[in-house]
């Protein structure tokens, strides 16, 4: 799946049912057996992926965000009333807003108390992941055949 989608090993399949879909096939040594393996890219696939981690990303850039003024403004004293949050328990927030599939090594989160001891959240997009992983995993898929 490292691949990327503009490898020149690719192929462009023909007809009409494909549109623009592309393919390679290689053969590999896989549990002590040789097997084939065909990688295929398609771009209408990429396009239902891309729009879905753009979605997942929103949400969790926007939850993030949200906790991240909370805490502010518990720390700022704004927020006095309920439970005190604990690191822990961020970090358990921060988990929750990342767990749909790739958004862990999209954001990186830190969660570190503040001189009143109350935990504070920083993250971070990292925009070079997001451009590797729509350029090797998204709009791919791979299938693995014995060889008889």
């Amino acid at each position: 799946m490292r691949v990327g989608n503009d490898d020149v090993r690719f192929q462009v399949l023909e007809g009409e049912c494909w549109q623009g879909a592309k393919a390679f096939r290689l053969t590999r040594k896989i549990g002590g057996q040789e097997r084939t393996l065909v990688m295929t890219y398609n771009p209408k696939l990429f396009h239902a992926q891309w729009l879905t981690l753009q979605n997942d990303l929103e949400k969790a850039l926007e939850g993030l965000g949200a906790l991240q003024q909370r805490l502010l403004d518990r720390s700022h004293g704004l927020i006095q009333g309920g439970r005190a949050p604990t690191r822990a328990s961020v970090e358990k927030q921060c988990q929750e807003l990342l767990k749909r599939q790739h958004l862990k090594s999209l954001i990186k989160i830190s969660v570190e108390p503040d001189d009143g001891d109350i935990p504070q959240l920083t993250y971070e997009f990292d925009e070079q992941a997001l451009h590797a992983l729509a350029n090797t995993y998204l709009g791919k898929t791979q299938a693995v055949h014995l060889i008889c």
